[in-house]
Parts: structure tokens; C-alpha cells; sequence
């Protein structure tokens, strides 16, 4: 590690950055997908792969950038897990409806369904976060996500059943609990994350965004967005660090406008310009307060540490990340 490294993580104020050149990305992007066009999609999961280590090299942590280890390999074995497991549920259906009768085949496709969304989903959602925050790091250090299982999918069951029994007047309360797991599942070295705040000012915060929306027929999305936001920055921790989340609802409605309008109008070639816009307005908004040895925190336990997130990373599961790619799950776990 450098000297400048070891300066700058001894410091106890930190700042988030972006070391992003557009045009760089913009040849990433044509290439990868002039490569995926000519061999019919097969190259997307090593395109998405070094998108991903593109992207995340380009963040900055008192100036020490941030590591994606994920390989197209096994993102493209997770994808052929994926388009295996459908040829099978479709021949199974098919095969009902032949040798049985068409409504038969219904039993078959409803269990799936409630498999789906009872367990696949949240396994998806579960296992896309643990692959890829195992194959991310900080000073060489791998990023991990921990949470009980059982934990995980009875928070699950439960919002899923409740939500239409109350009228979904439940779904804050689901997303609460879901958002805190979430948080202190996740892992730096040895050090979590911690989400603590109160179901009643998240119940709130989430009435008041409601009900200023509707008011404004939806022109207040993006204060909405970032009020919620900033309430989940506002109520983490990392030991002694504060997390402050400072973007502005003005500043979201400029993002959004540059993705609607700007894309289209230059038939995405000016995209690497606003995703850079977008990540360094985000990445300026998140303050980290606090005094702490980011340092001391990489070098604790090293080689133990080092070793047992190497190991874990074989095991994690790239079906997962394959399935939630494929059907498009959202995983910013509110950040």
C-alpha cells in the first residue's frame, strides 16, 4: 500500500469521489456491445463484468479506489443455471398438458408462481447482494452481506402476506424491516452496518411523501425519493461514523430529466456524460462523519479475513446475480 493510501485513510474525515472519463466509457460501452451483437448475446455476462470493474475502480475513498472481482465465467454459468431451469419448468408444463389435460398443467404453473415469489424472489434478491459485494473491495479488502435465512425469508412471508390483508397499508412497515436487515447485514471486514430508527418516523417520512405527491400529481417524486433517502443515510452508522445524505430534490429532478431527455435526444451516446453527472452529484451528497482508523479497520485481522472471504466467494452463487439481471430486480436496498 502507498504512503498516500496510509495518509489518507488515517484521516477522520472521508469523501466519496469520481475518477470517471466519458469517453473512455463511451468506447467501453460500443465495444461491448458491437462484441455482444456479434456473438448473439453470449458475450453480455463479460461485458457486464467489465462494466462493473470499470465502474467501480472509478470510485474513490479518500482517493483509494474501489475493486469489482465478479469474471464473466461465472456470471455465464449463472445464466446457463438460469435458461436451464426454465427448459425444465417448460417441459414439465408441456408435458402435463400433453400426456394429462390442459388444466392439469395449472398445478404445476401455480406452485411455480407461489415458489417464485415466496422463495425464488427473495433468494434471488438475497443471494444477487452477497455475490456482489463478495467480489467488491476496499484496500483489498472484500465487501460481505450476512443475514440468518431464516430471518430473511420470514421478513419475506410475512410483508407478502400481510401486505394485501391490510390493504398494504403494511407496505411500510415491510419495507422498514426489509431496509434494516438489509443495512445490518451488511459487512466490512469485521465491522456491520448498522440501520437504527423508529417504524413510526418511517411511517411518516413515507405518508408525508405520499401524500405530497398525490398533491402534486407526482412532481414531487424526486424530493420524495430523496427525503427517503436521506432518512436511511441519517439513521446508519459504522462504529463511530455518521452517515449525512445532502442531495437535494432540485438536484434529483436535473438527473431524472438529463436520463429523460438527453439519452434520447443523442440516441444514448451522450450516456456516459450523465451517468458521470448522476454518480458524482450522488457521491458529493454522502457525507461520512466521524472519527475512525479506516486504515487500522483494513489492516485488523488480515490474512484471516482476507482468507475466509476468499473462501466464501467460491461459494457464493452467480444463478443469483444471473436471475436477478434477467428479471430485472431492483437492489439498492434504499440508498
Amino acid at each position: 500500500m502507498s504512503n498516500l493510501e496510509l495518509s489518507q485513510t488515517k484521516q477522520t474525515r472521508f469523501h466519496l469521489s469520481l475518477d470517471m472519463h466519458p469517453l473512455e466509457m463511451l468506447y467501453l460501452i460500443l465495444e461491448n456491445i458491437g462484441l455482444t451483437i456479434l456473438t448473439l448475446g453470449l458475450y453480455y455476462p463479460w461485458a457486464y463484468a467489465k462494466k462493473s470493474r470499470y465502474l467501480w475502480n472509478c470510485i474513490r475513498l479518500n482517493g483509494s479506489a474501489f475493486s469489482y472481482h465478479g469474471t464473466g465465467y461465472e456470471l455465464f454459468v449463472g445464466y446457463l443455471k438460469v435458461f436451464i431451469f426454465y427448459i425444465c419448468f417448460s417441459l414439465v408444463v408441456q408435458a402435463t398438458t400433453h400426456f394429462i389435460s390442459p388444466q392439469a398443467a395449472i398445478i404445476p404453473t401455480v406452485a411455480v408462481i407461489l415458489l417464485f415469489i415466496f422463495y425464488l424472489l427473495p433468494a434471488i434478491i438475497k443471494g444477487a447482494i452477497t455475490f456482489r459485494l463478495r467480489r467488491s473491495s476496499w484496500l483489498s479488502n472484500h465487501f460481505d452481506f450476512k443475514v440468518a435465512n431464516s430471518n430473511w425469508f420470514w421478513t419475506w412471508a410475512k410483508g407478502i402476506v400481510l401486505m394485501p390483508l391490510t390493504l398494504y397499508l403494511y407496505y411500510p412497515a415491510f419495507e422498514f424491516h426489509f431496509t434494516r436487515l438489509t443495512i445490518n447485514g451488511l459487512r466490512y471486514k469485521n465491522e456491520q452496518l448498522y440501520f437504527q430508527a423508529s417504524l413510526r418516523d418511517f411511517y411518516r417520512m413515507f405518508f408525508k411523501n405520499i401524500l405530497f405527491t398525490l398533491l402534486t400529481c407526482g412532481l414531487y417524486l424526486p424530493w420524495a425519493t430523496v427525503n427517503k433517502q436521506q432518512f436511511i443515510w441519517a439513521h446508519t452508522s459504522l462504529r463511530e461514523i455518521k452517515f449525512n445524505y445532502t442531495m437535494t430534490g432540485y438536484q434529483s429532478l436535473k438527473i431524472h430529466l438529463l436520463y429523460l431527455f438527453a439519452l434520447p435526444i443523442s440516441l444514448g451516446l451522450a450516456y456516459p456524460w450523465v451517468l458521470k453527472y448522476g454518480l458524482e452529484n450522488k457521491l458529493k451528497a454522502i457525507h461520512l462523519n466521524g472519527e475512525i482508523d479506516l486504515f487500522a479497520i483494513a489492516q485488523e485481522n488480515s490474512s484471516t479475513t482476507t482468507n475466509g472471504a476468499s473462501s466464501e466467494k467460491s461459494t457464493t452463487p452467480s444463478i443469483f446475480e444471473a436471475a436477478s439481471r434477467l428479471s430485472d430486480t431492483n437492489i439498492d436496498i434504499g440508498f
